[in-house]
């Protein structure tokens, strides 16, 4: 098994800042619905700041950047344990799909003030194509 890893690091104060219309081009539908039932206005700063991190890591793991992809496409959801784990879809599930052979995603988030963190372990059998 081959691997490779992303990690990322976002401001929670700058993420308080986001306007609506950057919160509907940058997040999934599921993760507007999970800020919607936050009430604590701090938590949702770093609910907020978290997921982007998370986004960056993951095309950080993959070795592409941000152009090019919406990444609303990326949806971190949470199992029953609490586990956060990636829904993908669209342009970037195609890449993943066509650059990495049987992979499989895992990801930890952590926030302390100023800092959320996201980390992506990026697992597959083999690389399908390099560039």
């Amino acid at each position: 098994m081959a691997h490779r890893v992303g990690i990322d690091a976002v401001s929670i104060e700058r993420v308080g800042r986001l306007s609506a219309s950057f919160i509907s081009r940058y997040y999934s539908s599921s993760e507007f619905k999970q800020l919607q039932e936050i009430e604590n206005e701090e938590a949702k700063k770093e609910f907020l700041a978290s997921r982007f991190a998370a986004k960056e890591a993951l095309l950080k793991a993959m070795g592409v950047g941000l152009k090019g992809f919406s990444l609303n496409e990326i949806s971190v959801e949470k199992r029953g344990s609490g586990e956060p784990f990636f829904k993908v879809e669209g342009s970037i599930l195609k890449l993943l799909e066509k650059r990495f052979k049987d992979y499989d995603l895992q990801l930890s988030l952590t926030h302390e003030k100023p800092l959320a963190l996201a980390i992506v372990y990026l697992e597959f059998t083999e690389k399908k194509f390099s560039e």
